[in-house]
């Protein structure tokens, strides 16, 4: 078993693990790698609750920082 699907389907967090019920459930996963939500194989992408979850981690979030030690594109 992949890792990934391991770590998105384990019982210990019933709220939002679990078994995946399509191919196309969506998760929102924050910078630390911690899942915030999961949305149905039938939530739009694009529709208000997975907008309203992505900008409510965005704000959590803060402005973005480059890692240290990034090398500049020339």
């Amino acid at each position: 078993m992949h890792p990934l699907y391991k770590f998105l389907t384990d019982k210990k967090n019933p709220k939002l693990g679990g078994d995946v019920k399509w191919n196309f459930q969506k998760y929102l996963v924050d910078h630390e790698g911690k899942v915030l939500a999961k949305f149905s194989p039938r939530e739009n992408p694009l529709g208000g609750k997975v907008t309203a979850a992505l900008e409510k981690a965005l704000a959590k979030r803060g402005p973005y920082k480059k890692p240290s030690g990034s090398k500049k594109k020339s």
